[in-house]
Order: structure tokens, then sequence, then C-alpha cells
């Protein structure tokens, strides 16, 4: 009942919120992407470097807005906001419960937190980064709690370094490797690990 209420309140906090002027050149990006098939390789709005190099880094987080524009206008992105955003602090509740141990200390935590969010509420792409976030910090958790957890849900690079940056020897690593996943769960590291070439950015470092 208590998170239901939190997620009313997400709601309420978010209605109305379709107010950043950015989402409608992120818009353009997808439509481009979707007529094209291609990622724009040029700048085209700005008018002082328009044809210079550009590479959208946001594309992926462009395309969930973009459908939901195209299926409902603006009450289908305001749709996605709300349900990243709700996705969000339902994470960030879990986090907060999980340390705790106190629910309703988690939920007033959230709600304040809230409060102070909500002049950040908007149609923004740097939503899905955040709930990348939290869902990282979910699997950390729940692997230094009890040293199980889906670990190769998040992508190789990120897995490693996370993990030898908090363990700092190479045999805590190994010790990962062999002990907290199954061969079967090591082996879908590949394709998240590949999962990274298709960000444009990374072929653009590749080359340097």
């Amino acid at each position: 009942m208590l998170a239901f209420l939190l997620v009313t309140l997400e709601f309420i906090m978010t209605r109305g919120s379709v107010v950043d002027p950015d989402i409608w050149w992120h818009l353009r990006n997808a439509e481009y992407l979707f007529q094209h098939h291609q990622f724009p390789r040029a700048d085209m709005y700005s008018f002082t470097v328009v044809g210079q190099p550009w590479i959208n880094h946001e594309w992926l987080s462009e395309i969930p807005y973009y459908l939901a524009w195209r299926a409902g206008g603006l009450g289908g992105m305001d749709a996605v906001m709300f349900a990243t955003i709700s996705l969000i602090f339902l994470g960030l509740l879990y986090l907060s419960y999980m340390e705790t141990r106190h629910f309703k200390a988690a939920i007033m935590a959230c709600c304040f937190l809230t409060f102070i969010a909500s002049v950040s509420f908007g149609p923004r792409t740097i939503l899905f980064g955040y709930l990348y976030l939290v869902l990282l910090l979910v699997i950390l958790q729940r692997f230094r709690q009890k040293g199980n957890a889906p670990l190769w849900l998040i992508l190789r690079k990120e897995a490693g370094d996370v993990l030898m940056r908090s363990g700092g020897r190479h045999r805590k690593w190994e010790s990962w490797r062999s002990r907290a996943l199954p061969a079967w769960q090591r082996c879908l590291l590949i394709p998240s690990g590949l999962a990274s070439s298709f960000i444009p950015s990374t072929w653009r470092f590749a080359r340097n």
C-alpha cells in the first residue's frame, strides 16, 4: 500500500511536466534514425557549426519517447516519463529498505527525494541513465549482501571496472569469475559486451 502511495506521488508530481525544450530535437533525431536507418553524422541544427562531425550518443534513449509520441502524442511521452521515474524511485525504495530494513523510513526518504528531484522532472533522455544506475546499484548491493547476483545483466566492461575498483586485487576478480556466476551466465557476458558495439561512440574511440 505504501509503495502504491509512492507511485501515486510520482504520478502527481510528473503531470504536466512535458516542458523540457530538448525533447523536440531528441524526437527529430529519432525520426531521422527511423526514416534513414542510420545515425546523423553531422550537426544539422546549430547555426555556427552546421555540418561539423557529430555523434548522437543519446539515440537509444530517444527511441522510447519517439515511439510514444507517435502512438499517443504528448500523453504518450508523459506516460513513458511517468513509468521511468516510477521505476527509478521503486528501485531507490528497494535500495533504501535493504539498507535500513525499515520500510516506512524508506518510503519517507523516497517521498522527500521526490520533492527535491521534481525540479528536474521532464521527458529527459538521462532518465534512462538514472534507471540503469539504480539497476546497477541493486545488483551490486545484492552481490555484496548475499554473494550471489545476476551480474551478467551488467555490461562486461562495467562489471569488471566496478568490481576491480571496489575489490582492489586481481584475486578478488578471479574469485568473482569462478564463484559468482554459473558457466552459462558467464557465457552471456559475451553478447552483453558485444552490445557496446551498437554505441556509435565506441567505433570512434576504437579508431582513435
